[in-house]
């Protein structure tokens, strides 16, 4: 398995720690379930978010550059993707998204994510034609009755600051909860949004910042302690300072260590036991399986290719046998991925002494 790769049906799975067993642990360990946030620095304990108990759905990631806001974004995107429960709508304003693209074309997400690169245009039109949609959802939205706690969509929206002359983003904050739609939003300073803006948002991640005029308004705006105001500055690349419901008296504060983003590789290597593997689209190869043997019976195979990078020609084939489909069928199958004749018979011959 790849270094810091988790299939995507694992995203939401953790084992919790008991919060009995970590001394003074349990102010961390409020919420068990939801949306996995990151991992506390002081008792390595997981931190979710509960969308369904959140004051409101909505979050803003704010850093400097290279504080690491595109990583945790993404971080947060795949699990929000994986749960399922709300369509992720991305807008790209930097390209730097682009990777959640691979994912969307490669896995049936089709209902559960939309991207919409506008980095390719100039700085006027961007700004245009990101207000032009966020002003479709806010249509889509009203036409809706009210949701009240199910989530039906999440805008994705880097660079928010270019947006803050408008009104589709406020409008969103607002009446988004109500409707059932939630936006996660990053800006390099807290001073790049308004006092109106920020009391509608019920999660604040904090990342490296520097800005003398950004840290005093998050003191006086949160009431954060000045080891916390020093611990901001010194954030190494990744670890963010996590603030949920500011405005509550339920308000916690975390320090947050590096998240690690899960993304699902596009290929898969097919040893064949001959001179050469094969390396496949995993979306073609679940495709192919699918299409000839049925999804309700191979659906077990079908999760074992999703979530590993590598597996045996005789293991698919052996699996195939078990769950009784004829030997040419099979066949049919491995010259269908391209397989040559020779590892073909090699491998069906293994999986039938298997």
């Amino acid at each position: 398995m790849m270094c810091n790769v988790v299939p995507i049906e694992k995203l939401s799975s953790i084992k919790l720690i008991p919060s009995y067993s970590i001394p003074d642990a349990s102010a961390e360990l409020l919420e068990t379930d939801g949306i996995l946030l990151g991992i506390s620095d002081k008792w390595s304990v997981p931190i979710f978010l509960d969308l369904d108990h959140a004051i409101n759905p909505h979050m803003l990631i704010v850093g400097i550059t290279g504080s690491g806001k595109t990583n945790l974004m993404l971080h947060i995107l795949m699990r929000l993707a994986a749960a399922g429960e709300a369509k992720v709508v991305i807008f790209d304003m930097t390209g730097e998204y682009a990777k959640f693209r691979n994912i969307y074309a490669s896995l049936e997400m089709k209902e559960s994510m939309e991207y919409l690169p506008f980095y390719n245009l100039d700085e006027k039109r961007k700004i245009e034609s990101a207000r032009k949609s966020l002003g479709k959802v806010i249509s889509e939205m009203r036409r809706q009755p009210s949701a009240k706690k199910r989530l039906r969509k999440f805008i994705a929206l880097d660079e928010a600051w270019k947006l803050v002359s408008g009104q589709e983003l406020k409008i969103i904050l607002r009446e988004g909860r109500k409707y059932g739609v939630g936006a996660i939003i990053s800006s390099q300073l807290i001073t790049d949004l308004e006092r109106e803006y920020l009391g509608n948002i019920s999660t604040l991640f904090i990342l490296r910042t520097h800005s003398t005029e950004s840290l005093e308004r998050m003191a006086a705006d949160y009431s954060i302690s000045e080891y916390d105001i020093s611990a901001i500055k010194e954030l190494a690349v990744g670890e963010s300072i996590l603030i949920k419901n500011p405005k509550s008296a339920q308000r916690t504060i975390t320090r947050l260590s590096r998240p690690e983003v899960a993304i699902l590789p596009n290929a898969i290597c097919i040893t064949t036991g001959g001179k050469m593997n094969v390396r496949l689209n995993r979306r073609k190869l679940l495709d192919a399986i699918e299409s000839r043997f049925g999804k309700e019976k191979t659906l077990g195979l079908m999760n074992e290719i999703t979530s590993s990078d590598t597996i045996e020609l005789a293991h698919i084939l052996s699996v195939l046998l078990s769950l009784g489909f004829d030997r040419f069928s099979i066949l049919e199958f491995t010259r269908e991925l391209g397989i040559g004749n020779a590892d073909a018979a090699d491998a069906f011959s293994y999986a039938i002494c298997k």
